[in-house]
């Protein structure tokens, strides 16, 4: 059971928390953030500014993925950039993108049942690396002096949540050992994002991730991912 909704920020005007197609994603149980509520002068910035606020904005918020309003934000240099970035990148519009590497689009206009079905397909369709997925598993850690074991809270490629009674510190790096079911012991470094309240509950991102340990977690999650996605997208 997922314990998290997935999270996406907005490029779009200052209303765009307020349209049919946001308030659609938010019934589907999807967490949005408007940009322009984290980026005071984002009117005025250049193409070459707004792109690496954005990256790092995704970085800090722990977010999944970003939403671009086609209509306000249709700029080739912008979304080109913008899809260089391993994140999510959603695209809406009136009309059709005219950027080939900008896959996932939807076109206005769309009945509500329409576009949550385009959503849904292309949510399922994403890459592995944008679930987290709450799987079985454990992860040892040393946290001062002293050394824990706790469960997962949530997976990705990208990194992971752990609840655990360690006083972890945001912004540290610590080495982490997942134990994955049946598979050898991985050792990896990760840094704190975010702690959630007084849950004792911490997002972490993994740093430096060699191919092959990106490749051992993504064949992982694919033995959970179909029924992970069903209960997700679809409830």
């Amino acid at each position: 059971m997922r314990n998290e909704p997935i999270k996406l920020l907005l490029l779009g005007g200052k209303d765009v928390a307020s349209t049919l197609e946001v308030r659609q994603l938010k019934c589907m149980g999807l967490e949005m953030v408007n940009l322009h509520t984290l980026i005071a002068n984002l009117d005025v910035m250049e193409t070459q500014e707004i792109v690496p606020t954005i990256v790092e904005l995704i970085k800090q918020q722990g977010a999944d993925g970003l939403i671009v309003d086609l209509d306000i934000y249709n700029d080739r240099q912008l979304l080109t950039s913008l899809h260089e970035v391993r994140a999510l990148i959603i695209t809406i519009g009136s009309g059709q993108s005219h950027d080939n590497k900008v896959e996932r689009h939807i076109q206005r206009p769309l009945t509500r049942q329409q576009y949550v079905a385009k959503l849904r397909r292309i949510l399922q369709e994403c890459p592995r690396t944008q679930e987290r997925l709450s799987l079985p598993g454990r992860v040892e850690f040393r946290c001062g002096d002293a050394e824990y074991t706790c469960g997962i809270e949530n997976l990705s490629t990208g990194g992971i949540q752990l609840r655990t009674n360690a006083l972890l510190e945001v912004g540290n790096i610590y080495e982490l050992t997942l134990h994955l079911a049946n598979e050898r012991p991985m050792h990896v470094q990760a840094r704190v994002l975010r702690k959630s309240g007084n849950l004792r509950c911490y997002g972490a991102r993994f740093l430096h991730l060699t191919a092959l340990q990106r490749q051992l977690l993504e064949a992982y999650l694919n033995r959970f991912s179909f029924a992970a996605i069903e209960r997700i997208y679809y409830g």
